[in-house]
């Protein structure tokens, strides 16, 4: 076997390695997902509150979703906190039914604006993540 051999092999193995232990998690610039069992784990990234409303894909298509929530102080917005994480059973997502296997999560800020809430929404996003 040549010299340069060996260390080839070292650098391929060890590229391997990093590969396999990436994550591979959805996410955007404000939120990761990860399942764990029947649940979904949301990781706020930033350093505000977001905004969620997460629904199976087959009912994503069906429903006319009326928008993000725009008013913080209503308890059906659904957040996870600055920096935090928020545990979701597979039962809390909109239309969500044994045998799902893909779950549609909107996502986004608010910011202050005028308005009757006083609030706008900004940087609304889309992740898709597998329940199974």
């Amino acid at each position: 076997m040549r010299r340069w051999a060996i260390p080839r092999l070292a650098v391929l193995i060890a590229a391997m390695m990093t590969a396999c232990s990436a994550t591979t998690a959805p996410r955007t610039d404000l939120l990761e997902v990860r399942r764990f069992g029947f649940r979904l784990i949301l990781e706020n990234r930033t350093n505000e509150p977001i905004f969620y409303f997460a629904v199976e894909s087959r009912t994503s298509a069906l429903i006319d979703w009326m928008g993000p929530c725009n008013d913080p102080t209503r308890s059906e917005c659904r957040r996870v906190p600055a920096g935090e994480t928020v545990s979701i059973p597979y039962s809390d997502i909109s239309g969500y039914e044994p045998g799902a296997t893909e779950v549609n999560i909107h996502h986004w800020r608010l910011v202050v604006a005028g308005g009757i809430t006083g609030y706008a929404v900004a940087d609304l996003r889309l992740l898709r993540a597998r329940l199974r």
